[in-house]
């Protein structure tokens, strides 16, 4: 027996062998890279809520003091007119992440079907 064939014969056992491990503990790694999946969609899903109710609580704001001002009439209040400009440009550019991150169908897709999004990644679709 040659030193070729020692060492197909040990990188044949080698896989074999591998081939065994990978057997056993397949499912258990498929199952948790779905999980990990699911949870990075969902976290995304999240940032785009908190995002939507910083948003809400800023315009809400904004409303109300540019409200309140048409209500008093008192249109020199330069204080109040930045707070209400600062409000307008905050609420646009967190308007825009919202709609990014609410409006991905790839993070409603890693929560809901999961294998489905694996799949997409692993094409580089």
């Amino acid at each position: 027996m040659t030193d070729i064939d020692k060492i197909m014969e040990a990188g044949e056992k080698l896989a074999a062998k591998l081939a065994e491990v990978a057997a056993q503990v397949g499912p258990q790694v498929q199952d948790l890279a779905l999980t990990s999946v699911r949870v990075s969609g969902a976290a995304s899903l999240m940032e785009g809520l908190a995002f939507a109710l910083v948003l809400l609580a800023l315009f809400r704001y904004g409303w109300t003091r540019a409200l309140r001002a048409h209500a008093e009439q008192d249109y020199a209040d330069i204080d109040g007119s930045m707070a209400v400009a600062a409000c307008v440009v905050a609420t646009v550019g967190l308007g825009i992440c919202v709609i990014g991150l609410l409006g991905d169908l790839w993070n409603w897709v890693a929560v809901f079907r999961p294998e489905l999004y694996v799949a997409h990644k692993l094409l580089g679709l």
